[in-house]
């Protein structure tokens, strides 16, 4: 029997309630209306009321309060959508219906789909049955329902879904445009973690942000974030510039961009070519088309297009001098003494690429090393100390390590027996298979201490205090800033992150300071270094390989690795060992072990062996030389060298 049905023909849908029950959907709910009698219109389970009579409304208890009067005289216009203006009151109408006769104030005609209920005399959406046969059971429910073979009920799919498992309610087969995950069905969307009911992406992956249903990366390198989201931005971090809401790296140089990497104006001391602004040293005497200094005159080399006095760990400088530096080194003033050996000891260098010296240049603490055919080995003090590295080449490479430490895979480390890897502070960070890492920071051989079970040479449960990290128990409790009453840490101390996952405080990698993973560094030390595979680094193009510091160690076929930067190598042969060139190709000539072209006269900036760009007062003919300019005169006709372009405040007489 159908609990309070008074009437059912076919045992299944109930045809007549009980008093103080109404129909809803062939079954028989409490009655609202009774209690409620100016209740006109019930939500769709029947639980509550939705609208009032007229000059009823609706509190927050859903319950029709009296004497409401929606206008103190006639009405001109109704406050929202439930209610239509007849006669100059304002009647509530059913949404779902067509047809309101406003003089008995119920409805007509519902909308296919939907009838009168006879108790709320709303429209309800009774009809989940398509087809029924000769006894009057349901056989095919309507879209977006599927039948329950054991009651002969329609039960509602969930959102997008085609049919579902009627035990445990879960979806099995989505619509076309859907993806089934977790049991629901999705619209896929690149870079979402998790799903809304209705399949809609509700957060997306770190590093990302929702926006209209899809997730686009968080704008990087951004100090104010758009009005609306965080894929765009207002306002950019120091060394970064504003183009088309997003920040890219600023151009040396460059007052006003054109586009994300093109400059249409350069600050004083630039000059614009082909969009790119180029410092014009005076020291330096071989520019390229990139920009690059290829060489400097007086005792200085090459940083960027200045000529400077260069520290591989130098991330930039103030005039000549360093003024930031890569961790671990730290900048000093230079002493004008230091500058002078700086420089004497380059211009040495630079005299023995042409001719060779009797012996190398074996320098002391603080002083340069060359080779005696002006192959530098180590440069002079230049502003920067290292606590951990005594000696590294003009590319940065360590050579050799200040005590205690010594050089492990081109890092200068706390050398720990039996260790595998270090971190960025030079201690051990995982040690060999079968050797656990104590809080010391030693790796000493496996014992029920450290492990309390092993499967061959991996450790797969660790003892207290101690976590598995690829294979091996690890000290957990080092480095903690904070911790729960639970056990779990909250926060670690600087130069550590957390890693949830193992509940452990870990050392940032090289040059990070934001990460929550080791390998993956979220946001770099400074604006200076560049997030690659989740390291950062000291970017270069055309480099390949970088160091455990984050500088460049190797660079793509045809370029050389000299200051720092990969640069064309104009080479036919290298000399294996210490990868200098030993032979330069033809029309260029050997200075510091690299080759550059040779001088043209009075040219500025050159592409390839070409003349680029003349100094300021010369033009560039048409064999690619640079030849003087009348007085006053801007640009020239490089066939007859006839001015064409004045000076500010002079005007061409033709």
């Amino acid at each position: 029997m159908l609990a309070n049905c008074l009437q059912s023909a076919d045992k299944i849908y109930c045809d007549l309630c009980a008093d103080l029950y109404y129909d809803f959907n062939g079954f028989c709910s409490t009655a609202i209306k009774a209690s409620d009698p100016n209740c006109n219109a019930l939500s769709a389970d029947g639980s509550r009321c939705t609208g009032c009579n007229l000059n009823y409304l609706l509190n927050s208890d859903f319950i029709c309060v009296t004497d409401f009067q929606l206008c103190s005289t006639a009405c001109t216009q109704c406050p929202n959508s439930n209610f239509q203006l007849y006669n100059g009151n304002c009647y509530y109408t059913d949404p779902f219906c067509i047809v309101y006769n406003f003089t008995t104030a119920v409805c007509v005609l519902c909308q296919e789909g939907y009838s009168i209920n006879a108790i709320s005399l709303t429209c309800q959406k009774t009809v989940t049955c398509l087809t029924k046969n000769s006894n009057n059971i349901c056989t095919a429910c309507f879209t977006g329902y599927q039948l329950n073979s054991a009651t002969s009920q329609c039960i509602s799919l969930p959102p997008n879904c085609l049919a579902m498992n009627i035990a445990t309610k879960t979806c099995i087969t989505c619509s076309n445009l859907a993806t089934l995950s977790n049991n629901i069905c999705v619209f896929s969307t690149a870079n979402c973690s998790t799903y809304d009911y209705y399949g809609y992406c509700q957060t997306c992956n770190q590093g990302y942000v929702q926006v209209t249903r899809t997730c686009l990366p968080v704008a990087a390198n951004c100090l104010v974030y758009g009005t609306t989201d965080q894929s765009t931005c207002t306002v950019c971090q120091s060394g970064y510039h504003l183009y088309s809401q997003l920040c890219y790296l600023n151009m040396d140089g460059c007052l006003t961009y054109s586009s994300p990497s093109g400059c249409s104006a350069c600050s004083p001391s630039y000059l614009l070519v082909n969009n790119i602004c180029y410092y014009s040293d005076p020291n330096c005497i071989v520019q390229d088309s990139t920009g690059l200094c290829n060489y400097c005159q007086n005792g200085f080399l090459p940083f960027g297009s200045k000529c400077v006095y260069y520290n591989p760990f130098c991330l930039s400088y103030t005039s000549m001098t360093c003024s930031q530096s890569l961790s671990p080194a730290t900048v000093a003033p230079l002493s004008l003494q230091q500058e002078q050996n700086y420089n004497s000891f380059i211009l040495q260098a630079a005299a023995a690429s042409q001719t060779p010296l009797a012996n190398s240049i074996i320098g002391g603490a603080g002083q340069g090393s060359c080779t005696k055919n002006g192959l530098i080995l180590n440069i002079p003090d230049s502003g920067i100390s290292n606590s951990a590295i005594s000696s590294y080449s003009l590319n940065g490479n360590v050579m050799a390590c200040q005590s205690p430490y010594v050089l492990f895979n081109g890092q200068c480390v706390l050398q720990t027996a039996n260790c595998q890897s270090y971190n960025q502070y030079g201690n051990c960070q995982q040690c060999n298979s079968g050797y656990d890492l104590f809080s010391d920071n030693s790796c000493s051989l496996r014992s029920t201490s450290t492990c309390s079970q092993n499967s061959g040479i991996n450790c797969i449960k660790p003892a207290s205090s101690y976590v598995i990290i690829n294979g091996s128990a690890c000290y957990s409790r080092n480095n903690i800033g904070q911790i729960g009453a639970n056990g779990t840490i909250t926060s670690c101390l600087s130069g550590n992150f957390l890693w949830t996952s193992n509940n452990i405080c870990w050392p940032l990698d090289f040059n990070c300071i934001q990460q929550t993973v080791p390998g993956t560094c979220l946001q770099c030390s400074t604006s200076a270094l560049s997030l690659i595979n989740g390291r950062c680094v000291f970017q270069k193009l055309n480099c390949l390989t970088y160091s455990p510091y984050g500088l460049c160690s190797s660079c793509a076929t045809n370029y050389i690795l000299w200051t720092g930067e990969c640069r064309p190598s104009n080479c036919v042969s290298l000399n294996s060992t210490n990868g200098y060139c030993t032979t330069c190709a033809t029309n260029y000539q050997m200075l510091l072990g690299v080759c550059i072209q040779k001088k043209i006269l009075n040219c500025q900036v050159y592409s390839g062996l070409p003349c680029l760009y003349c100094s300021a007062g010369y033009y560039l003919t048409n064999n690619g030389l640079c030849a003087k300019m009348i007085n006053f005169c801007q640009a020239a006709n490089s066939q007859t060298g006839r001015c064409s372009v004045c000076v500010s405040g002079y005007t061409l007489y033709q």
